[in-house]
């Protein structure tokens, strides 16, 4: 078990001396990490989430209990509209995409969106 500062908050990255297993520090911020890399995190969760949940878009949405930062609203809206788009351009890159058991369906589709389409 490893002892850490209170501020430090789950999932959050860490600096650990690997000889000792002792917590050293919180390292600075990554160039791609911040509110942004944050939001497409969030979103790429709430694709999953989806799966679980009935209803289109604006409904899931509207059943969570905090409102998701609007750059993660863009990116869902983004993935539903383009869907098709995403999924042609995944297909003609990726070796087996069409054998997965959802081909055919959209990327937003392969993560649960639209929900009940996985």
């Amino acid at each position: 078990m490893l002892q850490v500062p209170l501020f430090v908050n789950p999932g959050e990255r860490i600096k650990v001396d690997t000889r000792t297993g002792e917590y050293i520090t919180r390292p600075k911020a990554l160039p791609d990490e911040g509110p942004r890399h944050e939001a497409r995190e969030h979103a790429i969760a709430l694709l999953y989430e989806g799966r679980d949940e009935a209803g289109s878009l604006p409904d899931v949405l509207a059943g969570l209990s905090v409102s998701p930062d609007p750059f993660t609203v863009a990116l869902l809206e983004g993935v539903d509209a383009d869907s098709a788009r995403i999924d042609e351009l995944v297909s003609s890159a990726a070796v087996g995409w069409e054998d997965r058991p959802d081909a055919g369906s959209s990327t937003g589709r392969s993560c649960g969106w639209p929900p009940g389409s996985s």
